[in-house]
């Protein structure tokens, strides 16, 4: 039934997160939105300008981070211009090493309920489905990671923000992350690549 819908308001969303001087913001809040890139293209630093973004307009930022620890985001915050207590009060921080499970999802999904964050970085896409047993080719798997995990996490509100990778190939094509098509098929915000 789209009474409800149809009756609210029907304009198109908008990007709110990460504002760009003299353009738009980049990413879409309640949305899975990409970047991705060949490794050290500063995509985690992009997703980091995001999380300060966020923190310093008073709100919450969520980072799930399978590549680094908290040594490396908390130096990277504190360079990119945010204090202690900033980080400590609105910086909501998990470095998996479990398998996502219905577990995790309720355990996690309660966080960004009670905390609402506005953006929630996954870094990164690939180690995130490996720690998962997720075959990033096969386009069932990629399907089930994507509804259960980032989908899951963007219906409950924030700018979900995956960091991927592209083929090392150099004759591989660049225009978009290593994988399954269900991987673009699953990003309903925006992709950008770095």
């Amino acid at each position: 039934d789209l009474t409800a819908t149809l009756a609210g308001n029907l304009d198109a969303p908008e990007p709110t997160i990460l504002h760009v001087d003299g353009g738009p913001a980049l990413f879409y809040r309640g949305r899975t939105n990409s970047i991705f890139g060949p490794p050290g293209g500063a995509k985690t630093w992009v997703c980091q300008a995001a999380v300060v973004e966020a923190i310093r307009n008073g709100d919450t930022a969520m980072f799930i981070d399978f590549e680094d620890d908290e040594r490396g985001i908390v130096a990277r915050l504190t360079l990119l211009g945010l204090t202690p207590d900033q980080i400590r009060n609105q910086l909501i921080y998990y470095r998996p090493d479990q398998a996502w499970s219905a577990t995790a999802q309720a355990a996690v999904g309660k966080v960004v309920t009670e905390r609402a964050p506005t953006v929630a970085v996954i870094d990164s896409t690939g180690e995130a489905m490996a720690i998962d047993g997720v075959k990033g080719n096969d386009d069932d798997d990629v399907a089930r990671w994507f509804t259960s995990f980032p989908s899951y996490l963007a219906r409950l509100g924030p700018a979900v923000i995956l960091i991927d990778h592209v083929v090392k190939d150099p004759n591989a094509p660049k225009d978009y992350a290593i994988g399954s098509q269900r991987k673009r098929a699953a990003i309903h915000g925006a992709a950008y690549r770095v």
